[in-house]
């Protein structure tokens, strides 16, 4: 998706409200296929409104061997096979429910963030 850069532009509020999930048919994280995680948050979620849909197309490598050069950024070896993720990106309507729940969510990570830190000082001393 391309996007306009123009001064008088301005991006519509939905840009902001994007959620990505992964749709292989290998099965993601939690034993779930990215299809389903999709009908359960917009099950969860039954008064979003999806106004654009992106597909995702991720290849990855897996590397093997030594290392057979350098440059500044990264090392390079040989290929042992590659595969390609599929997913989608999925851009929906805010809503007052949407705004909530990231607020939740966002609240609980900051939360968690602030647990772990915790842990660690009193690990550390």
């Amino acid at each position: 998706m391309s996007r306009i850069q123009c001064e008088d532009y301005e991006e519509p509020e939905w840009l902001k409200f994007k959620f990505k999930f992964w749709t292989d048919t290998r099965k993601t994280k939690g034993g779930k296929d990215g299809n389903t995680k999709v009908k359960e948050f917009e099950k969860l979620h039954p008064n979003l409104t999806l106004v654009l849909v992106d597909t995702l197309d991720k290849r990855i490598n897996v590397l093997t061997g030594p290392v057979l050069f350098r440059d500044e950024v990264q090392e390079y070896r040989e290929i042992k096979y590659s595969y390609v993720r599929r997913g989608q990106e999925r851009y929906y309507e805010p809503s007052k429910e949407l705004l909530d729940w990231l607020d939740c969510v966002d609240q609980f990570s900051q939360y968690k963030k602030q647990k772990k830190e915790e842990k660690k000082c009193i690990k550390n001393s």
